[in-house]
């Protein structure tokens, strides 16, 4: 606008505050007056030239665009337009001049169908958001925008039940030959064969998709092809919140432009072993919100610059190599990625990961592996997990994480994001405490090289069974000769921890577990839970600690594969269903053989001992210290 001196300034945005007024009041902001003083100041007395209009509706009222909102949207220089919040179940044609809008967003208006040429007068359109409405069958009209670049078709109800609805749906989207972006993400496609005539041959060619939450069981072709093969300038890719039990290897392999790979919410529990082209580098790999317990082995080939595994229920790890890999040399090294090997390069292992996210696991310690694993990194986010202060393990945590702080380390750690410092989670009366500033106790490594455990072993059941593990095992182990201390559920877990966590907990204070199997096990989720948390410690340090204790009869088809294997491979004791008092006492001598000396006998064996100190005499040359006895021993 000009000033009355002569020279001229740009307003490059006005913004109206007013009172929310009701729907119909004079100069309301949905009446007829309020638009036309609106355009008035706007046009005439500031000589605006519009670009960009918001009209986010108050959803708590039923409005439908008011016709003298009409002229003043049409036939001006609008290029980014938005309207949210009406109540349309059929949005009319009211676009009629608007040749440069480049942008249109309807997000949350309600719509289920539109008039046929509602985008007509809109030649110049590139990017076109439908999300959140309640489209049952995608707008002819939109086929017309042969410029358009994105579509967002999020949450939307379409109707893909039969072929002719999908072939109708699929012909639409293929007239945008120019189309790189789309969104279906919400959207009940429930299987590939909506997808595969848009990404075959001939198909669109796309820089992102997002078909996250769709129901999608599957991304093979029914000739076994990948869905993806055609797709090769793909650079994002959502496929979170599906219900794919099993990704094959090579799934994503051919997309060779691949930046972004979304598969969180997935329910994975086994490690994927993701192939990609030996020289590709995925900026972000998004695994977290799954159900993984280790993280290794999630790519088998290529590398990874971030790498998300947040979120999931991963207690530790075994191996140093974790993040790295033999290699000729490091995929990171920009200058040396491209080249052609010399003749004398050698196999070395080089990182294949610089950033993980384990935020929100099931960590309470680190041991020298996991840490050294860890080390080999640029960043680690460990906020969240539930370190336990008088573990084993944490003076030698303290001492890594001093080392990480002191930047005599390359590695950067993180804590929710933040550099803040990691927390104690226990003892609950250092709950918060920074682990840096935590004392340690006098005799936690005596604790620990003694192997000392809190119960003899933690009893893995179905709720189903409580009568009989109350009535029966309890009473046989606790208030027996053999004085054992079990750790139960229902009895024993820490009030207001995370029933994951507990579990975990529980599992490392024992020196055993004992699994009840009985039907009821079987079909129990979190049994199964327990039982593969179990299951992972077994191979984590090698030693006899399961006690498979079979109650009932099961049938072995119905049994899931990993507990088939422990009983393929393992002595397991079964309840005696015939002649049972001579065979339960039989039974109950190999349990009581099998948990050995209890804690509480250990502890009191002990207590009858103590240490005399000697001088040294002439056949002795070194001060040293014997046990004995009480007198009363």
């Amino acid at each position: 606008m000009h000033d009355n001196r002569g020279s001229s300034s740009c307003i490059s945005k006005v913004q109206v505050l007013e009172d929310v007024l009701n729907p119909g009041r004079q100069n309301g902001r949905y009446s007829k007056e309020y638009w036309e003083e609106w355009k008035y100041v706007n046009q005439e007395l500031l000589g605006a030239h519009e670009t960009k209009m918001v009209l986010d509706f108050d959803p708590e009222f039923n409005i439908s665009t008011p016709v003298y909102i009409v002229p003043f949207l049409n036939g001006t220089g609008f290029r980014d337009l938005r309207v949210t919040g009406n109540h349309w179940d059929h949005m009319e044609h009211w676009l009629d001049d608007l040749p440069e809008l480049t942008r249109l967003d309807l997000t949350a208006n309600e719509i289920v169908t539109m008039d046929k040429g509602n985008f007509q007068s809109c030649p110049n359109l590139k990017h076109l958001n439908l999300a959140n409405n309640r489209l049952v069958n995608i707008p002819p009209s939109i086929g017309d925008l042969h410029d358009l670049i994105s579509l967002d078709l999020t949450g939307n109800e379409f109707n893909l039940d039969g072929e002719p609805e999908i072939e109708n749906f699929t012909n639409i989207l293929l007239r945008l030959d120019n189309l790189k972006w789309l969104n279906l993400s919400q959207s009940s496609l429930n299987n590939v064969g909506v997808l595969r005539p848009l990404l075959g041959v001939g198909g669109l060619k796309l820089l992102g998709l997002d078909i996250s939450f769709c129901g999608l069981t599957s991304l093979e072709a029914e000739d076994g092809q990948s869905l993806f093969k055609e797709q090769e300038i793909l650079q994002y890719l959502n496929l979170a919140g599906n219900r794919i039990l099993v990704l094959p290897p090579r799934a994503v392999y051919e997309l060779q432009n691949l930046k972004l790979l979304n598969l969180s919410y997935m329910h994975f529990n086994e490690s994927l072993g993701l192939e990609f082209e030996p020289n590709h580098i995925l900026e972000i790999l998004d695994l977290s919100h799954n159900n993984f317990t280790s993280p290794e082995d999630m790519v088998a080939s290529g590398c990874v610059k971030h790498l998300d595994l947040s979120n999931n229920m991963i207690s530790s790890w075994n191996s140093s190599y974790t993040f790295i890999r033999d290699s000729y040399q490091s995929c990171f090294t920009e200058t040396l990625r491209d080249a052609s090997m010399p003749s004398s390069a050698v196999l070395t292992k080089h990182p294949f990961v610089k950033h993980v996210n384990l935020s929100f696991n099931l960590i309470n310690s680190l041991s020298f592996n996991m840490r050294s694993s860890l080390d080999r990194l640029e960043s680690v986010d460990l906020g969240g997990n539930h370190f336990e202060c008088e573990h084993c393990q944490f003076p030698e945590l303290q001492n890594w994480l001093q080392t990480v702080h002191d930047n005599t380390s390359t590695l950067k750690i993180f804590n929710e994001g933040s550099r803040h410092q990691l927390k104690c989670y226990s003892p609950s009366e250092k709950l918060g405490a920074p682990i840096s500033e935590m004392k340690r106790r006098s005799n936690m490594n005596a604790d620990c090289l003694a192997g000392n455990f809190k119960y003899d072993a933690f009893v893995c059941y179905s709720g189903s069974d409580r009568t009989w593990v109350m009535s029966q095992l309890v009473p046989h182990l606790e208030q027996g000769p053999g004085k054992y201390r079990l750790c139960l559920h229902e009895r024993d877990f820490i009030l207001g921890s995370f029933i994951s966590t507990n579990i975990v907990s529980s599992l490392q204070n024992s020196k055993f577990t004992i699994v009840i199997l009985t039907d009821n096990f079987v079909t129990s989720q979190w049994c199964q839970w327990e039982l593969e948390m179990a299951n992972h410690r077994l191979f984590e340090d090698d030693s006899d600690f399961l006690i498979l204790l079979e109650l009932e009869r099961l049938d072995r088809t119905k049994v899931p594969r990993h507990l088939n294997y422990l009983m393929a491979t393992r002595t397991y004791l079964e309840w005696p269903q015939h002649n049972v008092e001579k065979k339960q006492d039989s039974m109950w001598r190999r349990l009581e053989l099998a948990l050995g000396t209890s804690v509480l006998n250990k502890e009191a064996d002990n207590s009858k001992f103590v240490e005399i100190p000697l001088r040294s005499t002439e056949k002795m040359e070194k001060n040293f210290s014997i046990k004995a006895q009480h007198k009363d021993s």
